[in-house]
């Protein structure tokens, strides 16, 4: 019996061109020509939240061959809502999010939990330190590429904790990653 060889990617694509500053996009973007190398080894590719044209690019990157299989699941988790909300750039903070630093302060431990997801680590940064001034700072955290992996792994086992304090998670997209 023959056994199926994987090779497991991590994100290719953060959007369409923003931010592609990380080298490790870069060079796990060149996978494809690897994989020229060696035709008979199964490529894994696991992206979470991929468009159809970035879905497109992923598999032209990885040098896909034609009989390959694409399975598509939704994100949809009865246990979690998902809320946009466009805010101007000028916008003040404290206005912006007013309703919810006076549910979190009223709430506390009770509140359900919360991730906002920001564009930078500059607006994650912004957003945290206006939670801290306002509210009860244990019940708080931030969550970005540039947190250390110490605090990054108590912020994951206060989330996956029932009895876990952090109510409101200030992150980029580096929490979505793992």
């Amino acid at each position: 019996m023959k056994s199926l060889q994987f090779r497991i990617l991590h994100c290719l694509y953060r959007g369409e061109g923003k931010n592609n500053d990380e080298a490790f996009r870069d060079y796990f973007s060149k996978i494809g020509q690897l994989n020229s190398l060696s035709l008979n080894v199964s490529i894994l590719s696991l992206p979470a939240s991929a468009s159809p044209t970035n879905r497109k690019r992923i598999m032209k990157s990885l040098a896909f061959q034609e009989n390959n299989v694409v399975i598509i699941d939704s994100p949809d988790r009865s246990n979690i809502k998902i809320n946009v909300k466009c805010v101007k750039n000028n916008s003040d903070i404290c206005e912006t999010f007013s309703w919810f630093i006076d549910k979190l302060t009223l709430e506390k431990k009770n509140l359900e939990r919360h991730l906002i997801f920001c564009e930078s680590i500059k607006d994650c940064a912004l957003l945290y330190s206006m939670f801290i001034r306002k509210c009860d700072s244990t019940r708080v955290q931030m969550f970005h590429s540039k947190t250390s992996d110490h605090i990054k792994e108590k912020i994951r086992i206060d989330m996956e904790s029932e009895d876990g304090h952090v109510r409101v998670l200030s992150s980029t997209n580096a929490a979505g990653m793992g």
